[in-house]
C-alpha cells in the first residue's frame, strides 16, 4: 500500500475519491454525492491509499482558521476497514499539518467512528453538529505538535 497525496485537479483520482465516499458515506443513507455541490473543494488537499492501482481510502482537509485545519470525507473500503489503512492515513496528514505549521485538526465524527479517531489522538470537545446524512457528529480536535 502506498499513502500519496493529491488534488481535486487530479481527475482521475478525485473521481475514484468520489466513487468510494458515494459507496461509504452517502449511499448507505439513500443519498447521492453526485447531487451535491463540491466545487469548494477545489481548495482541498487530499490523500489517498492505493493498492494495485486502485484508491482503497481517502480523506481530504482544508483550512478552517488560521493554523487549524478541518479533516473530512474519510472513507476506506469497506473489505479493508480495520487494517491499518485509517491510521496510515492520519499519519500522513499530521506529518504534513506539522510541517505546514498547523496548531489543530478538527474533525466531525459520526458514530462510532469516533472511537476510530480517539485511537488516534483526537478527543470530543463537547461540541455536537447536526449532519444532513445521517445525523448527530461529535466535534473533535487534536492537536498537531505536543510542545
Amino acid at each position: 500500500m502506498e499513502i500519496i497525496r493529491y488534488t481535486s485537479r487530479d481527475m482521475a483520482l478525485y473521481q475514484e475519491t468520489l466513487e468510494l465516499r458515494d459507496e461509504i458515506l452517502r449511499q448507505p443513507w439513500g443519498f447521492s454525492i453526485y447531487d451535491e455541490n463540491l466545487s469548494y473543494e477545489t481548495e482541498n488537499q487530499f490523500f489517498g491509499a492505493v493498492e494495485n492501482g486502485k484508491l482503497i481510502g481517502s480523506l481530504n482537509y482544508f483550512v478552517k482558521a488560521p493554523k487549524t485545519a478541518q479533516l473530512c470525507a474519510f472513507a476506506i473500503k469497506k473489505d479493508r476497514q480495520k487494517a491499518g489503512i485509517g491510521t496510515a492515513l492520519v499519519k500522513a496528514l499530521f506529518q504534513e499539518l506539522q510541517e505546514s505549521d498547523f496548531e489543530k485538526c478538527t474533525v466531525s465524527a459520526r458514530p462510532p467512528a469516533d472511537s476510530f479517531y480517539e485511537k488516534v489522538g483526537f478527543v470530543k470537545t463537547g461540541e455536537k453538529r447536526m449532519n444532513p446524512v445521517d445525523g448527530i457528529s461529535f466535534v473533535m480536535i487534536r492537536r498537531v505538535k505536543n510542545d
